[in-house]
């Protein structure tokens, strides 16, 4: 405190100032103001309460994010299934529905990381696509689990069947509600 005591004998020798008799409703009227633009200004943005979980990755944002990551990992699976299918190929007669399943995967992939770069410009005609081809990519995962599973024929591979449908379906499900809430975020903004 020694090396500040100049400082604090120079502020108590200094005159005293009165604050203006309206000083503190003009402070309180500015804080309110700013206040109230903030507010309008966040939800702006964030139309979704900030009290519910994990919102920061659920809003419209993320959207082009998720679409990128269904697709990088479409992609991946079709790799996987080229090599493995490649490898088990040779050995076995396979249906030509399960042959096609490293295509289906790699297009599926695609289409999703397109539409994943394409919602970064946030054009509306690409968001109405997105929500297009997302019912269109739960439908044919239901045909697609339904389709190998009679091909496949294997009664012990429902289970894993029904599992394929159910993941494919609670995706697709994802995906529509993050189109929809970036949707809405658009007209927030707009």
């Amino acid at each position: 405190m020694d090396d500040y005591q100049d400082i604090i004998n120079t502020l108590k020798g200094l005159s005293r100032v009165e604050a203006p008799p309206d000083f503190t409703s003009r402070v309180m009227d500015a804080l309110e103001t700013r206040q109230i633009v903030s507010q309008v200004e966040t939800e702006a943005v964030l139309p979704m309460s900030t009290k519910q979980p994990a919102n920061g990755f659920e809003l419209g944002k993320s959207c082009p994010f998720w679409f990128v990551m269904a697709g990088f990992c479409y992609v991946s699976l079709g790799i996987i299934l080229f090599i493995g299918l490649g490898k088990v190929g040779d050995d076995v007669t396979l249906a030509r529905w399960i042959i096609m399943q490293p295509q289906i995967a790699m297009t599926v992939g695609c289409i999703f990381l397109a539409l994943g770069i394409l919602l970064v410009h946030g054009k509306e005609i690409v968001v109405k696509a997105a929500q297009f081809s997302v019912l269109l990519y739960i439908a044919f995962v239901v045909i697609n689990g339904v389709g190998m599973q009679i091909k496949l024929g294997v009664p012990g591979a429902v289970v894993l069947f029904l599992f394929y449908i159910g993941c494919g379906v609670a995706l697709g499900f994802f995906l529509q509600e993050a189109v929809h809430r970036y949707q809405q975020q658009r007209k927030h903004l707009v």
